[in-house]
């Protein structure tokens, strides 16, 4: 025959002045893990901005720069009550994200080649993040962005847990 559970529960007394000291330690607590894990979480996402910016591999040198310059870290106000998120990507606004180019169409004319201007094709706009990180059918990819996350995925792991071990080794009593 199974046991029953048992139906055991305990009880304290406990005054309003140790409640309320007891509220405001948790409320504390709960601040400073949120603080301290945020922290946590902005430091690894700079480290992953500064490795994504080393790895950028762009063979043609102009590129280069603008698109080390348009990695960026910015963060997210979420609600009140969770931890703010912390994003490392490409700031869509800078100069060196989208370049465009003159597209060239050959017509053959009476056996002769031709560059016509074709106004279907008069500007293409190409996103230069996205063509280095995947590649394109011609283009082989140079990832710099997904290898940096990869860097430290196991560092900011690591500082998050250090950052609530922090927290939860203090002593919160007045």
């Amino acid at each position: 025959m199974a046991k029953k559970p048992s139906k055991s529960r305990l009880k304290a007394k406990a005054s309003k002045e140790q409640m309320e000291s007891l509220a405001r330690a948790m409320d504390q607590f709960a601040d400073e893990v949120k603080a301290k894990v945020d922290t946590a979480i902005k430091e690894s996402a700079y480290d992953v901005q500064d490795t994504a910016k080393s790895k950028v591999k762009v063979v043609t040198g102009e590129y280069s720069e603008k698109l080390k310059d348009a990695i960026i870290v910015k963060h997210f106000d979420t609600r009140k009550d969770t931890i703010m998120v912390w994003d490392v990507g490409i700031d869509p606004n800078h100069e060196g994200v989208l370049f465009s180019k003159e597209a060239t169409q050959y017509r053959v004319y009476h056996g002769y080649n031709r560059k016509e201007k074709d106004p279907r094709w008069e500007k293409k706009r190409y996103y230069l993040p996205a063509i280095i990180e995947y590649g394109t059918a011609r283009a082989k990819a140079n990832p710099y962005l997904r290898p940096a996350l990869k860097t430290h995925r196991t560092t900011a792991k690591r500082r998050i847990v250090q950052a609530i071990r922090e927290v939860t080794s203090r002593d919160y009593s007045d």
